[in-house]
């Protein structure tokens, strides 16, 4: 538009504010391990936009991408020398409360 001379105006209105600390939780699956349960394999994703906030997707897509492949080690009755988990976190941008 301003190549074709045309005026350009953005008008943001944003509405974010603080609310009050509320106790949050994160999800775990585990599936233990046969030969070394001391040592961890570990992945995940964040889920705000999932529970409480107004993203699209945001992360989401983290948590459904581990929680199948959880479910596909699972239904396959693999087991791994190392314990596997999934972790969904939440409010990990709140420091060190969340995630």
């Amino acid at each position: 538009m301003r190549a074709r001379g045309q005026k350009v105006t953005v008008r943001l209105i944003m509405g974010a504010h603080w609310l009050p600390e509320r106790k949050s939780r994160n999800i775990l699956i585990t599936i233990p391990g046969t030969e070394l349960p001391d040592e961890y394999v570990v992945f995940g994703g964040h889920s705000d936009s999932w529970d409480i906030a107004p993203g699209a997707m945001d992360d989401g897509g983290g948590i459904v991408s581990s929680w199948e492949a959880m479910r596909l080690l699972h239904e396959l009755e693999l087991k791994p020398k190392r314990t596997i988990m999934g972790v969904f976190w939440v409010n990990e941008e709140d420091g060190a409360r969340g995630g």
